[in-house]
């Protein structure tokens, strides 16, 4: 599914909300993998173990997914090292944003700046006691989703003044089971004793592609390796907020 949003802004509100209805039904199939998750670990791009608070709750947990996503471009330019822009602000409704960003290469200045249009989708769930397959039980979650803009009439891409970079992700907060805490930390460490003392261990895991544009701009090779490079190593950037605000 790509995403093409039209200039009236009374159109880009529903559209987005499309866009958010359609990735919510992606929730489902995510449940399903659940299952799958234990053997696809050695290709897991993230998985973290972080730590929350027993008190949080969606509300909280919605608003602390808005308020990383809405200053996204600060924390990219202390993660990259570069400069980071953010030319819009038409976040369309609480859950809902929409992302402009131009950067810089910062191993690479003289590279032309890289654009990036994305929709992204924030949601946190509480647990509940039938709510999962067949009225089973299920785990408080928070999802975050995000992909691009392929076509946008209101703020066309630059092909001639920069390169373009698509993003599609999704990061994924569960609840981590006890037993796989200890095993990645250790039996007795001081992280595995916190957890027994009344703190809720949260996993990480997200899953992207990232995609690079070929373009008609004149690019030497040694400033688009490092650019390939960049994107590479530090891909997930997006993202970097959200694990530093929940810890």
């Amino acid at each position: 599914m790509m995403s093409k949003l039209g200039k009236p802004r009374k159109e880009r509100k529903p559209t987005h909300t499309l866009r958010k209805e359609q990735k919510m039904e992606l929730l489902s199939q995510i449940e399903q993998l659940q299952d799958q998750l234990e053997s696809l670990k050695s290709q897991a791009i993230v998985s973290n173990a972080l730590h929350v608070k027993k008190h949080t709750q969606a509300p909280v947990m919605n608003a602390i997914l808005r308020d990383a996503i809405a200053n996204v471009e600060m924390s990219m330019s202390e993660v990259l090292g570069n400069i980071t822009i953010r030319e819009d602000d038409d976040n369309g409704d609480d859950n809902v944003t929409q992302l402009r960003l131009v950067t810089s290469t910062g191993s690479a200045p003289q590279a032309p700046p890289l654009e990036t249009n994305s929709l992204q989708f924030n949601e946190f769930c509480e647990a509940t006691t039938s709510g999962g397959p067949n009225g089973t039980a299920t785990s408080e979650f928070g999802l975050i989703m995000a992909d691009f803009v392929d076509e946008d009439e209101l703020y066309p891409y630059r092909a001639q003044e920069r390169m373009r970079k698509d993003v599609t992700a999704a990061l994924l907060l569960t609840r981590l089971p006890k037993e796989e805490h200890r095993h990645i930390h250790g039996v007795g460490d001081d992280q595995t004793r916190t957890s027994d003392d009344g703190e809720l261990i949260v996993k990480v895991t997200l899953w992207s592609l990232i995609k690079l544009h070929h373009s008609d701009l004149e690019v030497s090779y040694d400033c688009l390796e490092e650019t390939r490079h960049e994107i590479d190593e530090k891909g997930s950037a997006h993202f970097e907020p959200v694990t530093t605000l929940i810890m």
